[in-house]
């Protein structure tokens, strides 16, 4: 049996559990020696899932999905940990789960795996510092635990309900930190891949398509301003050419960048008088 101990999945989440169990209880299956991690937020009594061997269930209140995240990692002693949203599913072969077995024994820093929405074509290239956000997201990410640490963890800034109401800025900020230290250590596994059912429906409301665009918006920007560096400004100026593609063809996130770099630029001089 392919032996993935040293992997601890978490999971956020905010339905009730007999709606997310059947889910939950596939990825056990798939990966039945890796702990899950669930941050429970949702009203329904827990007693009779409690007891799923490798399923641990976390009680909470309402959180952003960040904290929600960097709150079942303080539970995780694992090497390695894969968060993953409560209607996630992964794909994976036995050779795979072997591969990644072995990938882990490497002890890299980060592994992408691939993002499997719909319609999504796998990219030709390997993840970079300068193509990060075509591959990386929150679930598909699994990070060496004492590397996600000292990078601090998501940024629980980002997350519904927060000031900037950025719901990707948080996988955007971390790899973004990730990939700004030399020598850090990244594997690619395309061959694994985490599927997200919710994203395949092409009637998003506009709100939330707004709020993804803000997010990895501000979380590309913020960085120039912050700890300004070649890569900073790179990802500055790269948003920055969104802008004519926006003004004719998506008119959406053409006003969420505009809000977003508005919002770094009048909040970083208030934090600097502050």
């Amino acid at each position: 049996m392919v032996n993935l101990q040293s992997l601890a999945i978490v999971i956020p989440c905010i339905e009730n559990i007999s709606t997310a169990l059947p889910q939950l209880l596939s990825i056990t299956q798939l990966l039945p020696q890796s702990t899950l991690h669930v941050v429970y937020m949702g009203l329904e009594s827990i007693q009779d899932f409690s007891v799923i061997n490798n399923l641990v269930l976390h009680p909470s209140t309402l959180r952003g999905a960040s904290n929600a995240r960097n709150y079942g990692a303080s539970f995780a002693t694992t090497q390695y940990i894969l968060f993953l949203d409560s209607d996630n599913s992964i794909e994976i072969s036995t050779d795979n789960a072997l591969n990644l077995e072995q990938t882990l024994k490497l002890t890299p820093d980060l592994i992408i795996l691939q993002r499997a929405e719909a319609n999504r074509q796998i990219q030709p290239v390997l993840p970079t510092k300068y193509n990060f956000s075509l591959h990386c997201i929150e679930w598909n990410c699994i990070w060496r635990r004492e590397h996600f640490l000292n990078l601090g963890g998501f940024d629980e800034r980002f997350g519904p309900g927060s000031p900037t109401m950025a719901q990707t800025g948080e996988a955007f900020s971390l790899c973004f930190k990730h990939f700004a230290i030399k020598n850090t250590h990244t594997i690619y596994l395309p061959d694994i891949k985490v599927h997200h059912p919710s994203l395949n429906n092409s009637h998003k409301s506009p709100q939330r398509q707004f709020q993804y665009a803000y997010g990895s918006h501000y979380a590309a920007f913020e960085p120039c301003l912050r700890s300004p560096s070649r890569l900073a400004v790179f990802w500055f100026l790269r948003t920055l050419a969104g802008f004519g593609k926006d003004i004719r063809q998506a008119p959406l996130s053409f006003r969420a960048r505009a809000l977003a770099l508005y919002d770094v630029v009048f909040g970083h001089q208030l934090r600097a008088k502050s």
